[in-house]
């Protein structure tokens, strides 16, 4: 009822004066919400009393001459107190700004909450500075495939700290349901867990050629051999490695089954994630699952790097750290 009311006498290019003098907390609490929501011109001004607090137990004046009381006005003089303050809600507008940024934060739009941020000061000096320094990181991470700072602090080799920090970005791809990006990373995810897994294993099973991978046949014959003859693979002499190579070395070598059959899962999902690459083409919803894709990832990262922290709960952890702040 109150909104209608405002809105009946509200015009374009007015400004609505709002006095705050004796309105309740919660007639305040609507009105500023009706402003803020409407983006409605108001204005809202309180008068505070002469002794600065409430007026209870201050008697009133009704019993005395009008006359006098007019010529012993303190407001009345040209020397007056102003007591006139312009009330800018600020407390208020904080609190929409919050319930924005935790929005954001449960969408895992951080490039949008880390803009707002930088332009609405919410939390204390210290605290809004640490926010700001958590969300740039991460959406540098996302925009030039940088190493987060939490990641590139481990302990680690630097292999070890890409294939984790390129799970982070996949994941975070899932949580927003970007289900394109999510294919398309798998398999990169897939084929760099495999290089690093066996230059760790097998240092000299790959050498390098043009920023492409090849097996080295003078070390490894009897593995080029089985390729040669696995006709399901159609490989060739001097041809480098995909994903599917890598599967059937590993299988040749007697490597980690669970690894294997992670690997073997991801890159049945290979035939999309080509129609997506490279024909532009519609994702079925009912043929992907990024929450099972990225799982895997998961798998197969846990399969190649000895890992001593859950980073499939990065997000929630990171999420629950700025809410906490958000809420103090």
């Amino acid at each position: 009822m109150l909104n209608n009311v405002v809105l009946k006498y509200s015009r374009d290019n007015e400004d609505l004066i709002l006095n705050l003098s004796s309105g309740t907390p919660q007639m305040k609490s609507a009105l500023f919400t009706i402003n803020r929501l409407n983006d409605i011109n108001v204005r809202a001004y309180q008068v505070i009393t002469p002794s600065h607090s409430s007026n209870e137990g201050i008697g009133h004046d009704n019993n005395l001459d009008i006359n006098y009381l007019i010529s012993t006005n303190l407001d009345n003089r040209k020397d007056f107190e102003k007591r006139i303050l312009e009330d800018k809600a600020e407390k208020f507008q904080k609190t929409l700004i919050k319930r924005t940024m935790k929005d954001l934060l449960t969408n895992f739009d951080y490039e949008s909450l880390y803009n707002l941020s930088m332009k609405h000061r919410v939390l204390s000096k210290s605290k809004m500075k640490k926010v700001i320094s958590l969300l740039q990181d991460l959406t540098e991470a996302v925009k030039y495939q940088k190493l987060l700072k939490v990641v590139n602090q481990t302990d680690y080799c630097e292999k070890e700290k890409k294939l984790i920090n390129s799970y982070l970005i996949i994941l975070l791809q899932a949580n927003r349901e970007l289900v394109s990006e999510v294919l398309i990373r798998s398999k990169n995810i897939g084929e760099y867990a495999c290089e690093l897994y066996l230059e760790k294993n097998y240092p000299d099973l790959i050498f390098w050629k043009e920023n492409r991978p090849y097996l080295n046949s003078e070390n490894y014959p009897n593995i080029e051999d089985k390729l040669l003859n696995n006709e399901d693979i159609h490989y060739r002499k001097e041809q480098y490695l995909n994903i599917h190579l890598y599967i059937k070395i590993l299988e040749e070598l007697n490597e980690n089954e669970e690894l294997i059959e992670s690997l073997n899962k991801l890159s049945g999902y290979n035939q999309q994630r080509n129609k997506v690459a490279h024909g532009l083409s519609e994702i079925p919803a009912s043929q992907v699952n990024v929450r099972k894709i990225v799982n895997l990832c998961y798998q197969i990262v846990d399969g190649c790097v000895d890992l001593k922290e859950d980073w499939s709960k990065f997000y929630d952890q990171f999420n629950n750290e700025i809410s906490t702040m958000l809420d103090e």
